[in-house]
């Protein structure tokens, strides 16, 4: 079931926040068994989770509970958290996280309510291009202008720009000579368990280990 499914049915019922609250324990948890690889794990959070007080304390006591650096989580939100009416409110959340030491990104941009302010006042790291921008490289003239001008932008601002949905090699080898900074997409890697991630990381461990490698 995707998250556009049942996540407008958990935040009209209330059930988000302990949703919300369950995932990010979790996701710190794992944060803490890869962090030996270096890697940053990253979570979706809802506008209804930015306007919950409890937000703050239940992600200081995920951190603290798993005993990771705030920076190997990432919390993502989408652009529009800036059209909802609590957007003070939001805004002052995501400068509390920020504060933290967590970093943000905001997904899905160009979808439609960007703004270049959003990139300038809000304190987002990350920039993630709309997949629907990728799919069109080398298809769709104004798609590949896009995202170009996105990675450009988001350089000149200091941002990291990952671009999503990757599919084919066309598209990866026109976001590596824009010096996109991240990919992810099917074409790199699909969704799956943290046990089989468990597995890629010790193959590459035992490779990197092994007589000859460079």
């Amino acid at each position: 079931m995707p998250p556009a499914t049942f996540i407008p049915v958990a935040e009209a019922s209330g059930l988000i926040q302990p949703l919300g609250a369950w995932t990010l324990r979790q996701a710190c948890r794992q944060a803490a068994a890869w962090c030996g690889a270096g890697l940053k794990v990253a979570v979706n959070v809802s506008v209804a989770q930015l306007r919950d007080p409890e937000l703050l304390p239940t992600l200081r006591e995920a951190i603290a509970a798993a005993g990771i650096a705030p920076l190997a989580l990432e919390l993502e939100v989408t652009e529009s958290v800036f059209l909802d009416p609590s957007k003070d409110l939001i805004v002052g959340a995501l400068h509390e996280i920020a504060a933290l030491g967590v970093t943000l990104a905001i997904d899905d941009f160009g979808t439609g309510y960007s703004l270049l302010a959003y990139l300038k006042h809000f304190p987002f790291g990350t920039v993630k291009i709309d997949g629907s921008f990728v799919r069109d490289i080398g298809r769709d003239a104004e798609s590949t202008a896009i995202v170009a001008a996105v990675i450009k932008l988001g350089h000149a601002l200091g941002k990291q720009v990952t671009a999503e949905c990757i599919e084919s090699e066309r598209q990866l080898a026109f976001l590596a000579a824009q010096g996109c900074d991240l990919a992810q997409g099917h074409l790199l890697g699909r969704p799956q368990p943290a046990g089989a991630i468990d597995r890629l990381l010790a193959r590459a461990a035992a490779a990197a280990a092994a007589p000859g490698a460079a």
